[in-house]
C-alpha cells in the first residue's frame, strides 16, 4: 500500500482510493498513477512513464502521456479535492502533496 496524503494505491489489489472513496481506473491509468506514486515527489519524465505504460516496440505519440495524467487529475481531484499530481516544466510529473 502506498499513501499520499488521503490517496491510497493498493499495489497487490491494483485499487485506488481518495479520501475513502474508490475511484475506477483504466489499466494504463492505473499504471501511470503506480509508477508515480513508486517515485512519490521525484520528477518523473514523460519518456520514463511512457516506457513503464507501453511495450518498446510502440511508437511514441506525444501528448498521450498528458492525456493519461489529464484522465486522472480529473478522477483524483472529483468532488474539489486538492491536486497530487504536478507538472514540472520541462521535466515531467511529480506526485506530491503541497
Amino acid at each position: 500500500m502506498i499513501r499520499i496524503a488521503d490517496l491510497d494505491v493498493d499495489t497487490n489489489t491494483q485499487r485506488v482510493a481518495r479520501a475513502g472513496r474508490s475511484i475506477e481506473l483504466t489499466a494504463r491509468e492505473y499504471a501511470v498513477l503506480e509508477y508515480l506514486a513508486h517515485r512519490r515527489g521525484e520528477p518523473v519524465t514523460r519518456t520514463a512513464l511512457w516506457e513503464h505504460v507501453y511495450d518498446f516496440e510502440a511508437e511514441p505519440n506525444s501528448n498521450v502521456i498528458d492525456v493519461y495524467v489529464g484522465q486522472l487529475r480529473k478522477k483524483l481531484e472529483e468532488g474539489g479535492l486538492s491536486r497530487l499530481i504536478h507538472t514540472r516544466r520541462g521535466v515531467g510529473y511529480v506526485l506530491e502533496e503541497r
